[in-house]
C-alpha cells in the first residue's frame, strides 16, 4: 500500500467542515495515512509537494461555498501551474454539492456531492490501494449515521460547534441544506453529544456551541413541531458536561431557530440551562407573499411574536432577511421594511444578507434583482447606527460577477 497525505486548504468559513471530516478520518491506519492542514494557498503548494517529494500520493482538497467559488477556482489553477497531473485535486461543501459538472471544469479531479464521512475515508483508502476511483463525481450511498463519527478530532486538535442535527423538512427556495442532507432530519443523540462535550471540558474548553438548521427543532420526529422533552434532555445532559465553569449556547452563532418554534417554553428551557444573550431567528423576508412563495411555512407575524417574546425573556433578537429576493417588487420591500422597523423598538439587530442563488435549488437560475436605492439607504442607515449587520454587500457583488 502507498501512503496517502491529504492536505485540506483551511479557511476561516470551512474549519467547523474540516473539524468534522478530520474526525471522520480517524478510522484510518496511520501508517498509510497523513492529514495536514494548510492556512493559505502557498501552505497547500508547500504541503503538497513535500508529500510527493517524500513518494506518497498527495490528495489537496478545498472545502468551498458558492461565496468562496472563486478564490476555489484561483487555487485550483496554482495547482494545476505547480504539479500538473503529480497530485490530486479534490472538491467538497455547498458549492461543489449543487455545482459539481462546474467545479470540475475549475480543473478539480474529483468532486464530492452531500456528506462526506463515508466517502471520503473510502476515497483514501481506495488511493492507498492504488486504486483510482470510477467516476470524477462521488456522492454517498445513503445519509450518515451522526452518531457513527465524533464531530472533530481528537488526534489531531480539531474542534468545532457540535452538529446536533442535519437536515430540513421545509426545502426553502434559495436554500441548500434540505437539497443536500434531505428532508428528514437526523439527531445525534443526547449520549454522543454529552461525551463529547464532557471530552472538550476535560481539555479546557468552557464555551459550547452548536450546529442545527433549526435548534428548537432537536429530536423532533419530523422537524415541524418541537419536542420539548428531547429538547430538555439535550440541554441537561449538556449542561452537566460543560461542568460549574462551562456555558453553553444554543440557536446563536453558528445556528438559529425558526420563527414559529420560538416560544414561552422553548424560551423557558434556554433561560434555564443554556447562557444566551441572543437568539437568531430567520425571517428573510417581511413579506407575506414571498415567504409562501419561498416555502418558508411561517408568515411574518411569526417573526415579531418570536422577537417580542424574547424581548420579553431579556433575549436579544437577532434576525436574519434576505433582500433582493427573485420577484420582489415594491409593495414586498414595504412590508419587509415596516417589519424591520417594528422590530428594533424590542431591541432587535438585523443580520442582513443578499440573495446568491445557490447551485442544486430551486431558484438557483433566478437572476439576483438589483438591491433599489431606497432599501440600500435603509440598510445602510441601520448599519452606521448597529443594529444591522452583515455580508450583504459582498454577497451582492458575488452574485453580480
Amino acid at each position: 500500500m502507498k501512503p496517502v497525505t491529504l492536505v485540506f486548504l483551511s479557511t476561516r468559513e470551512n474549519i467547523y467542515s474540516l473539524a468534522a471530516l478530520a474526525g471522520a478520518l480517524e478510522g484510518l491506519p496511520e501508517e498509510n495515512f497523513g492529514l495536514r492542514f494548510a492556512e493559505d494557498v502557498p501552505s497547500l503548494l508547500f504541503e503538497t509537494a513535500a508529500a510527493l517529494a517524500a513518494g506518497e500520493t498527495a490528495v489537496a482538497a478545498l472545502s468551498f461555498s458558492s461565496m468562496s467559488a472563486p478564490a476555489a477556482a484561483s487555487a485550483a489553477a496554482a495547482m494545476s501551474g505547480t504539479f500538473g497531473r503529480k497530485a490530486l485535486l479534490i472538491a467538497g461543501g455547498p458549492h461543489p454539492s449543487g455545482d459539481p459538472s462546474g467545479t470540475l471544469g475549475m480543473g478539480f479531479d474529483f468532486a464530492f456531492r452531500g456528506e462526506a464521512e463515508d466517502t471520503l475515508p473510502a476515497f483514501i483508502l481506495s488511493l492507498s490501494r492504488g486504486d483510482i476511483p470510477d467516476g470524477r463525481v462521488i456522492s454517498p450511498a445513503a445519509p450518515a449515521d451522526l452518531d457513527a463519527f465524533p464531530p472533530g478530532s481528537l488526534r489531531r486538535n480539531r474542534f468545532a460547534p457540535v452538529e446536533i442535527t442535519r437536515g430540513c423538512p421545509y426545502a426553502c427556495a434559495y436554500c441548500q441544506t434540505s437539497f443536500l442532507f434531505g428532508a428528514r432530519q437526523r439527531h445525534r443523540s443526547v449520549g454522543k453529544v454529552r461525551d463529547w462535550l464532557e471530552k472538550m471540558s476535560a481539555l479546557g474548553m468552557r464555551d459550547h456551541r452548536f450546529i442545527s438548521p433549526d435548534a428548537f427543532s432537536y429530536g423532533s420526529p419530523d422537524g415541524r413541531k418541537p419536542d420539548l422533552t428531547a429538547l430538555e434532555d439535550l440541554l441537561r445532559a449538556a449542561r452537566e458536561a460543560a461542568g460549574p465553569g462551562g456555558r453553553l449556547f444554543l440557536g446563536s452563532f453558528p445556528s438559529e431557530v425558526r420563527p414559529d418554534h420560538v416560544t414561552r417554553e422553548t424560551l423557558g428551557l434556554l433561560k434555564a440551562y443554556a447562557d444566551n444573550r441572543a437568539l437568531i431567528i430567520g425571517a428573510q423576508t417581511g413579506s407575506d407573499r414571498l415567504l409562501e412563495e419561498l416555502g418558508r411555512g411561517h408568515d411574518a407575524a411569526a417573526v415579531l411574536r418570536a422577537a417580542r417574546l424574547c424581548a420579553s425573556s431579556g433575549i436579544k433578537p437577532v434576525v436574519d432577511f434576505i433582500f433582493g429576493l427573485p420577484g420582489e417588487v415594491p409593495a414586498d420591500e414595504e412590508a419587509t421594511m415596516a417589519l424591520i422597523e417594528d422590530l428594533l423598538p424590542l431591541g432587535a439587530r438585523i443580520h442582513a444578507h443578499s440573495f446568491m442563488p445557490l447551485p442544486g435549488t430551486p431558484l438557483a437560475g433566478a437572476e439576483p434583482p438589483a438591491i433599489t436605492p431606497r432599501v440600500r439607504k435603509f440598510i445602510s442607515s441601520l448599519s452606521s447606527t448597529g443594529r444591522a449587520f452583515g455580508p450583504w454587500e459582498n454577497q451582492e457583488r458575488t452574485a453580480r460577477d
